[in-house]
């Protein structure tokens, strides 16, 4: 039978896969038994069947068999490279081509920027006789997914004189995702300004990222109006308003836009899950995880993280401990992301072993993982086990450095915080909310207000002062350092539908004894639509201690309890007990620490003891002391307090008996101390 040339080099380009290589090599053979293997057009037939069937060696011989060569040969076989993960061998051949056409460049900056070399795709990119949107959209592309936005809009604005390169529709969608990592609204704006005045088509690509870019940058008016603008809005855009709403902390609206969805798909549900997390409504969350399995739909890795961030956050080990089963069983167990939420998970839940034998379990971890760990021994307590792998890590990231920052800040090592974040200055790091916010609730710790200022200085300059975080670390900052007027004028300055920021406010008042500042911000705050967390209680509460307000105190827990469904932990019954024992109310005070879902701990007791010395309670007196104790063999405090009360009352022989028992126990009196700023020659 015979086959002529233009019969084979269509069976020739319909072979492409592995399994059809070897049709196509018999093909070759009979077209050189039959003298048909001439001609330039065959080559390069024959050569892309071997490209495309996978048989990359035999691509490779064939070409420099090959007589002649054109582009498109050259082309052929860099592809075939590529496609089989060769990168450098597709270098080669690009530099031995004595003509190149854009397939060429782009094909070679595509690859590059893929694998993570974006330095040399911009360098080849510079080179190009010819740029064209193609090749700089893969290059921005590539800054982009390798964490480097900026750098993608460097890029960007060389090429903004070129022609096309401001009208293209996916160069400019990138663009508006380039402003959403950066958060950058204004440019974002100026962006949307040109693809009006250019006239062009709000396709689906480029509404969907103007709606993400306004969502992130939390301007959710300018996203509404773009979603609403949208012909038939898609997943990507829905998804995006969702996460929006709930990172403005408007997860009621979020939640609205959600249900209205007939069939959300996997990221839909990953985004409220996370959205709830992100709001401190972890029920929710872990309740919309059970709704999304009854609904068929199979968790993945991001509802796994979401999820065990909620457990983390409850303090639920129990739950986690499901969790990390129902991984185990879908095989996501050990991937890389869920295996660091674990970690989280088990650390903050007091179960660090947990935590260390699963670390112990994993092959190679990465620079998540590791980072996850430091956290995971801060958490514990475990310092020096966190600073030994910050520092062995072949790689540190901006969130390696905030993890030691914390975790030295968290465990009391105010001035190991600083000198590390001092030494982030002199390296010159990119620093973040989080950076800032650790360095300034480390110089709070120690009443640094000089540093402080700096740091808020530093705030100001790369655009952050603004922010809830940074903003609520600078106001405690300043309340501890008793400038409650620069802190109020900083809180008026924040986002209002935060709750961080009113808890710093609130939290600085009471800490002053400001009770009737705090209650009425607390009913600023409500009327603003801010919901009260059981942070904010703590403040409120404490208030009325210190104001003697029993009724008033005993309104706002019930209300907390009742009203916003806030379990009360260990300082909500502190302040009540306290609240009880100020006012004199010793048998309310002891009928509430009765009733108590765990025992009493030590400051509890010692605010009944106190109450009973100024009192003359005796037998409560004994009580509590007795407990004290209990609980702390060693407490000076119990004693001397307990004498002090008997020689209050007049009762010097029982004093002088309690301070015998104190001395034959080997207990001494703790010598009160004074301490120096030693901090002025640091400069952050």
């Amino acid at each position: 039978m015979f086959v002529d040339i233009i019969t084979a080099a269509r069976i020739l380009r319909s072979c492409a896969t592995y399994e059809s290589l070897c049709h196509g090599m018999r093909l070759h053979l009979y077209l050189i038994k039959s003298g048909q293997d001439t001609g330039l057009f065959i080559h390069n037939c024959l050569l892309q069947m071997y490209v495309k069937c996978g048989s990359t060696g035999d691509a490779h011989q064939f070409f420099h068999q090959m007589p002649q060569r054109n582009t498109f040969s050259f082309n052929t076989l860099i592809e075939g490279y590529i496609k089989s993960s060769d990168l450098n061998s597709a270098i080669q051949i690009f530099n031995t081509m004595p003509m190149r056409n854009t397939f060429t460049w782009n094909s070679i900056i595509h690859s590059l920027t893929k694998c993570g070399r974006v330095a040399e795709g911009r360098v080849l990119y510079q080179s190009m006789p010819e740029r064209d949107p193609s090749s700089l959209n893969a290059l921005m592309n590539g800054f982009l997914c390798h964490g480097h936005p900026k750098e993608a809009l460097d890029v960007f604005q060389e090429s903004q004189s070129m022609t096309g390169m401001r009208s293209d529709p996916f160069v400019l969608a990138t663009i508006l995702t380039i402003c959403s990592e950066l958060l950058a609204l204004y440019l974002g704006k100026q962006v949307h300004s040109q693809i009006i005045a250019g006239g062009l088509v709000f396709d689906s690509v480029l509404s969907s990222s103007l709606v993400n870019m306004y969502s992130k940058c939390r301007e959710m008016d300018g996203a509404c109006r773009a979603f609403e603008a949208m012909i038939e809005p898609d997943e990507y855009a829905l998804t995006a308003l969702i996460s929006g709403y709930a990172n403005c902390g408007k997860l009621d609206e979020s939640r609205l836009l959600f249900v209205r969805v007939r069939k959300p798909s996997s990221v839909m549900w990953n985004s409220i899950i996370a959205g709830c997390v992100r709001n401190n409504r972890e029920r929710e969350a872990l309740q919309l995880f059970i709704d999304m399995k009854r609904e068929g739909m199979k968790p993945e890795a991001a509802t796994f993280t979401s999820s065990l961030s909620a457990c983390a956050s409850m303090g639920d080990h129990k739950l986690g401990q499901e969790l990390h089963a129902h991984a185990y069983k879908m095989g996501l167990a050990h991937d890389i992301i869920v295996s660091s939420s674990l970690v989280d998970m088990y650390a903050k839940s007091g179960l660090s072993q947990n935590a260390c034998v699963l670390f112990s379990e994993l092959d190679k971890p990465d620079t998540v993982l590791l980072n996850s760990m430091i956290t995971a021994y801060s958490n514990c307590g475990r310092v020096d086990m966190a600073l030994q792998i910050f520092k062995t890590m072949p790689k540190r990231s901006l969130i390696s450095w905030n993890a030691m920052v914390v975790g030295y800040s968290q465990n009391g090592y105010a001035i190991e915080a600083l000198e590390l974040f001092h030494k982030m200055q002199i390296l010159d790091l990119r620093m973040d909310e989080i950076t800032l916010a650790s360095a300034s609730s480390s110089c709070a710790k120690v009443c640094s207000i000089s540093l402080g200022e700096q740091i808020h200085a530093r705030a100001v300059v790369v655009g952050l002062d603004r922010d809830a975080i940074i903003g609520s670390s600078l106001i405690d900052l300043y309340c501890k350092c008793g400038d409650i007027e620069d802190a109020r004028c900083l809180f008026e300055g924040l986002p209002t539908f935060d709750e961080v920021p009113w808890n710093a406010m609130i939290t600085g008042y009471a800490h002053h004894g400001y009770v009737s500042q705090v209650l009425q911000l607390f009913y600023e705050m409500r009327n603003m639509g801010v919901k009260p967390n059981g942070v904010t209680f703590i403040g409120v509460l404490s208030s009325c201690s210190h104001g003697g307000l029993v009724d008033e105190g005993r309104r706002w827990y019930d209300v907390m309890r009742y009203g916003y469904g806030i379990e009360p932990v260990a300082e909500h019954y502190a302040c009540m007990v306290d609240m009880y024992a100020r006012a004199g109310l010793l048998k309310e005070a002891e009928d509430f620490i009765d009733g108590m879902p765990f025992e009493a701990d030590e400051f509890m007791w010692s605010s009944v003891l106190n109450a009973c010395k100024n009192h003359g309670d005796e037998a409560l007196a004994k009580k509590a002391t007795e407990r004290l104790l209990r609980i702390n063999p060693g407490n000076s405090g119990a004693y001397v307090q307990l004498s002090g009360m008997y020689a209050a009352c007049g009762e010097w022989d029982k004093a002088v008996e309690v301070r015998r028992m104190m001395h034959d126990s080997g207990i001494r009196k703790s010598p009160g101390l004074s301490w120096i700023n030693s901090l002025k020659e640091m400069s952050v």
